[in-house]
């Protein structure tokens, strides 16, 4: 079968959300929710969670981040009063192709965990 364009129908099948673009950084908001970001940056692109004061995520939200071929670091960092935990405290996507989960479990508590790294 030949390679083909996947299709914007095809992809809302899927609840991927395609980020393509030079952004350095990117804060998370309620249509990321239950979704999955695929970030094809060629640069180092740094999210954001932010507070619940800001943006009210429904605990059990899950979000999941695919880290494109061309991005060269994707970081994490929690915004003012929010915990952001994660083995070994680790925020760093672990490179080209490395998928990660977030998991909000409790009001301003978040999960992080996947392909990540120690960041340098």
């Amino acid at each position: 079968m030949a390679n083909q364009m996947v299709s914007d129908f095809e992809l809302a099948k899927l609840n991927l959300t395609v980020r393509d673009d030079e952004s350095t950084s990117l804060g998370l908001i309620l249509s990321h929710a239950n979704t999955t970001l695929w970030l094809t940056s060629d640069g180092s692109v740094t999210i954001t969670v932010p507070h619940s004061s800001t943006v009210d995520f429904p605990t059990g939200t899950t979000i999941r981040v695919m880290q494109g071929g061309d991005a060269t670091a994707v970081n994490f960092v929690a915004a003012e009063n929010v915990q952001l935990r994660s083995k070994s405290g680790y925020v760093k996507m672990a490179g080209a192709w490395a998928v990660v989960m977030l998991v909000k479990f409790q009001p301003n508590e978040w999960l992080l965990y996947g392909d990540l790294i120690a960041s340098s």
